[in-house]
């Protein structure tokens, strides 16, 4: 069991660390791609990393809802946390062994849930019932996740241009917008690569108040009004942590 625990945390440190807060040790499945993105919602709120504290939370919070429904018991939910208690305090010393992992090296391992599985620790109905209680893409990897945000993204400003409050014009900015603010944190990423622990964090710090939104500077360059924007974030689906601005 100490060998397999040993194992979920380099899993998980895999994509916390290498690439901020996006797993690019996600394996196949649909499944695998939930659980990806569930460790980056764990290890987000709203553009910042949260503290191991909130994150505890943040998952019991989740998991308590599943205890009461019966879906699983206290004893399993106390697991589940502490797994992902453990990754935080191993990350610095798991770090150097993720980073000089080839791609190859990555993909054999396996997302936590599906560990928990093996463990016997649960059910493969309990880890499917946690992995849906968290926000998901449905896709493969981070591409995946990719394709599928900028298509649901176009169904919503699409839907806001039927309506009459966008114009056809405006959601080509919007969506130009988005593309650009993509590029960028992908380019934050690939540098973030090869930083130490404390590095990065401290990038990701200076970057934190730089950024501004791609709504709010197109509200700002007067490309859509204070109104509209507003109508943006309304229609767009909440991350749990996050809270309209």
């Amino acid at each position: 069991m100490q060998k397999k625990t040993r194992t979920l945390v380099s899993v998980l440190l895999a994509g916390t660390l290498l690439l901020g807060v996006v797993s690019v040790a996600a394996a196949d499945s649909t499944t695998s791609t939930s659980v990806s993105q569930s460790i980056k919602t764990l290890c987000q709120k709203g553009h910042g990393a949260q503290t191991p504290a909130q994150m505890e939370t943040q998952m019991q919070t989740k998991l308590k809802t599943l205890v009461d429904k019966g879906t699983i018991t206290q004893a399993q939910a106390d697991k589940v946390v502490a797994y992902l208690k453990k990754m935080q305090e191993t990350r610095k010393a798991d770090f150097a062994k993720v980073k000089n992992m080839t791609q190859a090296e990555r993909d054999k391992f396996k997302n936590p849930l599906a560990q928990l599985v093996t463990d016997k620790v649960l059910t493969q109905e309990q880890a499917d019932a946690i992995a849906k209680l968290m926000p998901m893409h449905k896709g493969k990897g981070m591409k995946g996740d990719l394709a599928a945000n900028q298509t649901k993204m176009k169904e919503i400003l699409s839907g806001l241009v039927d309506k009459g409050t966008l114009t056809q014009k405006q959601m080509d900015s919007i969506i130009t917008a988005m593309d650009k603010m993509r590029q960028e944190r992908q380019a934050d990423m690939e540098k973030m690569k090869n930083m130490t622990p404390e590095e990065r964090q401290t990038y990701m710090q200076q970057l934190k108040g730089k950024k501004t939104s791609p709504i709010e500077q197109l509200v700002k360059d007067n490309v859509i009004t204070s109104e509209q924007a507003d109508a943006i974030r309304d229609a767009m689906p909440q991350r749990s942590g996050q809270h309209r601005r």
